[in-house]
């Protein structure tokens, strides 16, 4: 009896050498429609179960991007099996209910009995339970963090370390103070925890410099801050709002970018707890069409962030550098400035990210437009009013009246009027306005020099900018008045008399489809 006993109990506690190993398996975790997907590079850790001399661990990594992991390990004599635990946990970061790194939300992978055969265990993550969600917001942080590593493609800036997210806090507003706090019932909302590590993106690139405090889609911050901090809070709010829902168009294939997960992967930002959405291709929100305020406003910051980054796809949208390419061209900008304690300081402004793309010496005029006709459809360049194809200027008769929308929240107060070749390959005439208008005459030396010009086709752009207060409180340099924010160009056409019109207003007319605003 005595040598059966010894038999079974050396069954159950292994072998009496070291045992030799190769775990495998797959992990899944699941949205909150029920959809499974593969936990890229999670952190997972083998468990050696032996009563004898204690249970430790034998081997640890990451699964891969498919969730599939395979660890060799060794067990020690006496072991009865051994177990998988799966931490959410990747190289974006660690998801914890406090955000320390102690307290990193788990799941229990599975477990195998030494006299089990099959070292294969697959686990699959449920959506009903703290831990079970963490791994929702694990994958979406690793999305933001692909992007984050693209944007520094052939850069010695390091790649983003590691931060850690903490979930669920109170309030409904998520928040990064150098963690990402994530509210509950927003676990599952990818893009408001893109959005917050996008905040640390930025804050290591450096690509904000914002004051903080209360921001609304839709509406301008520099009324309620002063025109300084304001574009500071529009611009590192809507770069947030752009780079979380940019990342999860870069690299899908690549990236193994899980397919189907709610609210995921669209053109649309979505915020489940506050119970809007905004999308950033289109005009349309949940409060209604809305195009933004301008300059201090997130939702016109990252609506023309995604038109310069996405393709040519529309009418006001001939612009197409790849949002991985924007974000490069971003974090390479680089601004004299006094106050900083290197002389030098990134993108604070969407005005910042306009001095950069039209004040480069590469610049033509149909670049200028036509990135001013992505500023003017979202609100911040001025918006021309005139149609002079339909209603040609006639050098035979007065001087002509230019009008436009100030836009920008109103803020726009300082005006120019380029007149443009029409093929946009010269600036003809600048006309500068002497005072804060939205509509202005020719004086008679303008008119003069404007009906010199030979009879035929041309185009016009109003450029225009806030720049009798500056963006710090104080007038800005001569140098910087140069760099308005141009319109999109539209047709203007001389004629000698009225019957000369019909065959000139068609040809600016399809000039003006083109170059123009929208389409409509």
């Amino acid at each position: 009896m005595t040598s059966r006993i010894a038999v079974v109990l050396a069954l159950v506690a292994g072998t009496a050498t070291a045992s030799a190993v190769t775990v495998t398996g797959n992990v899944k975790w699941t949205d909150s429609a029920g959809g499974t997907h593969n936990a890229r590079r999670v952190r997972y850790v083998v468990i050696e179960e032996n009563p004898i001399l204690g249970s430790v661990v034998a081997g640890a990594g990451r699964t891969d991007l498919d969730g599939n992991y395979s660890e060799a390990v060794t067990f020690r004599p006496g072991y009865t099996g051994y177990a998988v635990i799966v931490l959410a946990d990747n190289d974006a970061g660690f998801v914890a209910s406090d955000g320390t790194a102690a307290n990193t939300y788990s799941i229990f992978g599975g477990f195998r009995h030494v006299l089990d055969p099959s070292t294969h265990i697959d686990t699959t993550i449920d959506n009903g339970t703290p831990n079970g969600r963490a791994f929702s917001i694990a994958d979406a942080m690793y999305t933001s963090w692909r992007f984050g590593l693209s944007g520094r493609a052939a850069d010695p800036t390091p790649a983003p370390a590691p931060v850690a997210c903490a979930y669920p806090v109170a309030g409904t507003v998520p928040y990064f103070n150098g963690i990402l706090n994530i509210v509950a019932g927003g676990e599952n909302d990818w893009d408001t925890a893109m959005h917050e590590y996008s905040h640390y993106l930025s804050s290591l690139d450096p690509l904000d410099n914002e004051p903080g405090g209360p921001h609304t889609w839709g509406t301008s911050n520099i009324p309620g801050l002063g025109k300084g901090p304001g574009m500071r809070l529009g611009w590192g709010e809507g770069f947030a709002n752009w780079a979380g829902i940019a990342a999860q168009h870069h690299d899908p294939v690549g990236g193994h970018t899980p397919a189907g997960v709610p609210n995921v992967g669209d053109t649309r930002y979505d915020d489940t707890v506050q119970g809007f959405w905004v999308n950033l291709e289109t005009r349309a929100a949940s409060w209604g069409n809305d195009d933004g305020q301008g300059e201090g406003d997130e939702l016109s910051v990252c609506r023309i962030l995604w038109d310069l980054g996405d393709a040519a796809n529309e009418g006001y949208d001939r612009v197409a550098l790849g949002h991985d390419m924007l974000y490069r061209r971003l974090r390479a900008v680089s601004i004299a400035d006094a106050s900083s304690p290197s002389g030098f300081r990134g993108v604070e402004t969407l005005h910042d990210v306009w001095m950069d793309l039209a004040g480069g010496a590469t610049i033509t005029i149909a670049g200028l437009v036509d990135m001013g006709a992505i500023f003017e459809q979202h609100k911040v360049s001025p918006s021309p009013l005139d149609d002079f194809v339909t209603t040609p200027i006639m050098v035979t008769g007065g001087a002509p009246t230019f009008s436009w929308l100030r836009q920008n929240n109103g803020e726009n107060d300082t005006f120019e009027i380029k007149i443009l070749a029409g093929d946009l390959s010269d600036i003809l005439l600048t006309i500068t306005v002497p005072t804060s208008t939205s509509t202005y005459t020719l004086t008679d030396a303008q008119w003069d020099a404007l009906k010199a010009l030979p009879l035929g086709a041309y185009q016009y752009s109003i450029v225009g900018g806030d720049r009798l207060v500056g963006m710090f409180g104080a007038v800005r340099p001569a140098a910087d008045q140069t760099l308005g924010y141009w319109s999109g160009s539209y047709g203007l056409t001389l004629l000698p008399t009225p019957g000369a019109a019909t065959l000139l207003g068609l040809g600016m007319l399809v000039v003006r489809v083109r170059r123009g605003r929208s389409e409509a």
